[in-house]
């Protein structure tokens, strides 16, 4: 059984497995910060302004962001920026998806002869273990050298940046944080 609903104007997945647990998820970090501050929840329960969802267990499922929604996995995840471009179409034909450098850098072409070129991160070194989802000239400059060195010389046209959260180890957290509270990502 699966239900859409809108929260403060962000739609919310509702789903019930066979355990009966409610999944939400597209919440704004916003939201979730003050569930997680207690000030719209109680146990079982989480509050909106569309109404109550009750659940056995919530699941917080982030990339990106998951230690400052909960703080007890600050040592645990790291955030990371990552950061693509993306080029206007162009007559250099690139033949298949690549993934260079260990995973440092990756591209593919579309169907319109659009490049995207993603990667980069250890060129800037420490400055990437950050939260902020800004595209930063260096990595730019160096994405856009590594489209030059394939022949790829069309403008860029999209340029930006996301996060997401990286262990030590390299495997997902799969954690209970607080009282029916987990943490996936």
């Amino acid at each position: 059984d699966e239900q859409i609903i809108t929260v403060n104007g962000q739609e919310v997945a509702l789903k019930v497995i066979p355990e009966g647990s409610e999944f939400l998820m597209r919440w704004r970090y916003s939201d979730i910060r003050r569930y997680l501050d207690g000030e719209t929840v109680q146990p079982g329960a989480v509050f909106t302004d569309h109404g109550t969802v009750t659940a056995r267990h919530i699941l917080v499922a982030v990339d990106g962001g998951l230690a400052r929604l909960l703080p007890s996995l600050g040592g645990a995840v790291r955030d990371v920026r990552l950061q693509m471009v993306a080029t206007a179409p162009t007559s250099t034909a690139l033949p298949t998806p690549v993934y260079s450098r260990h995973g440092y850098d990756y591209w593919q072409q579309h169907a319109d002869g659009s490049v995207t070129i993603g990667g980069g991160r250890d060129v800037a070194g420490d400055t990437e273990w950050t939260s902020d989802a800004e595209p930063t000239p260096v990595v730019r400059e160096y994405l856009t050298g590594v489209l030059g060195s394939l022949g790829v010389d069309s403008p860029i046209a999209h340029n930006w940046a996301a996060t997401v959260g990286y262990t030590d180890s390299g495997l997902p957290v799969v954690s209970e944080e607080l009282p029916g509270v987990w943490a996936i990502g």
